[in-house]
Order: C-alpha cells, then sequence, then structure tokens
C-alpha cells in the first residue's frame, strides 16, 4: 500500500534534462505554426492565380481562399498554443538555475523576431 503523504511520481532536481526536453517541444511547435503558415502563403498565391489568371474562376479561388483561411487558423491556434506553453514553462523553471548559453538566448532573440514580423505580415494580408 501507500505512504500518506508521499509524492508518487514526481521527480526533483533534474532541472537541466527538464529544460532540454522544453526546449525541443517549443522547437516542434514552431515548426508547425512554419509549416501551417507555408500551406497558408501557398493556398493565397494558388486563390491569386486562378482568381486574376488567364482562365479565371471565382469559385476554385474561393476555395483556395477558404483553404487559406483554415490553414491562418491552425497556425494561430499553434500559436497561441505556443505562448500558452512558454508561460507555463517560465513558471516551471523559475526558481531554476538553469543556464542558457549565448547561443540558446540568440536563438530565441531570433525566434521572436521571426515571430514579430510574421505577426506583421498575417496582419497585412487580412
Amino acid at each position: 500500500y501507500r505512504v500518506l503523504g508521499m509524492k508518487w511520481g514526481v521527480h526533483r532536481g533534474r532541472a537541466k534534462e527538464a529544460y532540454g526536453k522544453a526546449s525541443k517541444k517549443l522547437s516542434k511547435i514552431s515548426t508547425k505554426v512554419e509549416k501551417f503558415d507555408a500551406k497558408s502563403r501557398k493556398m493565397i498565391k494558388k486563390a491569386d492565380a486562378k482568381e486574376y489568371g488567364l482562365f479565371g474562376s471565382q469559385k476554385k479561388a474561393q476555395k483556395y481562399r477558404m483553404k487559406a483561411a483554415k490553414n491562418n487558423y491552425k497556425s494561430a491556434k499553434q500559436m497561441r498554443k505556443a505562448v500558452k506553453w512558454c508561460n507555463q514553462m517560465d513558471k516551471a523553471f523559475q526558481g531554476t538555475t538553469v543556464k542558457r548559453s549565448k547561443a540558446q538566448i540568440e536563438l530565441g532573440k531570433e525566434y521572436v523576431k521571426r515571430l514579430n514580423t510574421r505577426t506583421e505580415v498575417r496582419s497585412v494580408l487580412y
């Protein structure tokens, strides 16, 4: 049987390993965001080609615009998930002494810069 007050399945003191897993998950989420953004841009390009092309079709252009909107929605959803997850990880690693290298800090700054430019482009498109 169990001992009263014992915490089952809680591992303490593994902040460095947990930080590695957390950064790996963040990169997976950012890859999904980039994938949906790329699909959205591709569908917008196809819609413009169908609408303004030589043999234009409004119906097909509308279909591609709907697909672009769907991929844009998925991208925004993944972005919200990433932001929420980052906030949770900031809370989780707040009391730990995990040191980040300069390369990791620069990578993080570059990631935030790309996110900001992506939202600016998205606001211009829609």
